[in-house]
């Protein structure tokens, strides 16, 4: 059996959805911020394993983010320049990718709860806050101009304790109506930079020697003598 339910503005400017059938239980909400950024939760309690198709249009010229609480999907990209043909996203890790185009299988094994956030952040809004690039991982200097930029999917790392608690502040948003749109806009701002600086770090800690223990020492001692 089928069910389906599906509100618009049930808190101002959102979109919420369940949905039951053979396979699953499947709950999601959706909040369109400022032009540009989207943000959406998912949770999808699966009984029986779902293998599905997924188109990306070659018009999805977004960079999606996506930060999973619960749950593991398994997904298929076969013949993918520069993409794993199989790769897994799974709880407790944190991913950005840049996939216009493409066709791609996700698998969702049985007897799991998956829930994850993620959000669409288009290339004209990622432009407009800057154009030095070059403090980026080279994946996302690319996409400074172009639109055909090479595609890429990068696991970033692990939640750590601060994407944890913005995440908990996303999901337990203690506002309505526009403070409500307002404070998730600069939560899941504050969200994406959390992310690029811990891809930044991962990055530049295999270029930066090592420090010794004064050295680590020293700023902390200029700062308590301030």
């Amino acid at each position: 059996m089928h069910k389906h339910y599906l509100a618009y503005n049930v808190d101002g400017f959102d979109r919420v959805g369940r949905c039951q059938n053979q396979y699953s239980k499947d709950y999601f909400w959706e909040i369109q911020l400022c032009p540009g950024l989207m943000v959406e939760f998912i949770e999808d309690d699966y009984h029986r394993c779902l293998n599905k198709e997924n188109h990306h249009d070659d018009s999805m010229t977004v960079l999606v983010s996506k930060f999973y609480l619960s749950g593991v999907h398994q997904v298929l990209t076969p013949g993918i320049k520069g993409v794993k043909e199989d790769y897994e996203e799974k709880a407790g890790y944190n991913y950005l990718f840049f996939l216009p185009d493409i066709k791609e299988i996700e698998i969702s094994p049985a007897n799991q709860r998956l829930q994850f956030l993620r959000i669409f952040l288009e290339l004209d809004l990622f432009r407009s806050f800057s154009t030095d690039f070059d403090i980026l991982p080279a994946a996302l200097q690319l996409l400074k101009e172009d639109n055909s930029a090479p595609r890429f999917h990068q696991a970033v790392g692990r939640i750590t304790a601060k994407m944890r608690d913005t995440l908990w502040e996303i999901l337990n948003c203690p506002y309505h109506g526009m403070m409500k749109r307002m404070y998730l806009e600069s939560k899941t701002l504050e969200l994406l930079v959390l992310q690029l600086n811990q891809w930044n770090d991962d990055r530049n800690s295999t270029l930066t020697p090592t420090l010794q223990r004064e050295d680590i020492e020293r700023p902390y001692h200029a700062r308590e003598i301030w």
